[in-house]
């Protein structure tokens, strides 16, 4: 009996298709798309649990250390959450060779991805720190509003935006007014320019 469970091991040792290296690259692949998407564990559970797979975050957890086998079905609805083709998720998990055209042509795609995900990143920051100074200067001019309305009591407003709640559509057109004139500098505190 030892004698027979020793050549099945073996066996199995020898020829037998190594499923935790593929559970673990699957794993790995999975996490790099997870953290990619700027989602937690728990949210990438949430989504797979929505698409009709009952999943915790614990299961997510040990599908991302490669302890844990995945159905088709599985993968299928994480090629989905990921907005890709159950093909493009295959070659990640299992990179086939490329050919010197294929790896200059992935090469030059990854390059133009990154330089637009830096441009995106300035951007963001950008927009940030304007959106910033505009709702500084939006509390200021509003407290000064307010001010301005108790010293004149029941005048009636001569503000653009009148004297009532401003909500939905009217604030966003609002905003967007306020940034148009800040970005020209109509008020003088403007400290960018338009390219």
């Amino acid at each position: 009996m030892f004698a027979l469970v020793v050549i099945v091991k073996l066996h199995r040792s020898k020829y037998s298709v190594p499923v935790k290296s593929t559970e673990k690259q699957l794993g790995s692949v999975v996490r790099k798309l997870r953290q990619a998407a700027g989602l937690t564990q728990e949210q990438l559970a949430q989504q797979l649990t929505a698409e009709g797979l009952p999943t915790k975050q614990n299961t997510v957890a040990k599908l991302e250390n490669g302890l844990r086998p995945t159905s088709v079905t599985e993968f299928s609805a994480l090629a989905r959450l990921f907005n890709l083709s159950v093909a493009e998720l295959s070659d990640a998990v299992f990179p086939r060779e490329l050919d010197a055209e294929q790896i200059k042509a992935a090469e030059a795609e990854r390059s133009e991805h990154w330089a637009r995900i830096g441009e995106l990143h300035i951007l963001s920051e950008y927009l940030q720190d304007t959106m910033g100074a505009i709702r500084g200067e939006l509390a200021e001019r509003g407290m000064r509003a307010a001010l301005l309305d108790t010293r004149l009591g029941d005048h009636e407003s001569k503000s653009p935006i009148g004297g009532g709640p401003v909500r939905g559509a009217e604030l966003d057109a609002q905003v967007a007014m306020l940034l148009r004139r800040y970005m020209r500098g109509e008020d003088g505190n403007a400290k960018h320019s338009e390219a």
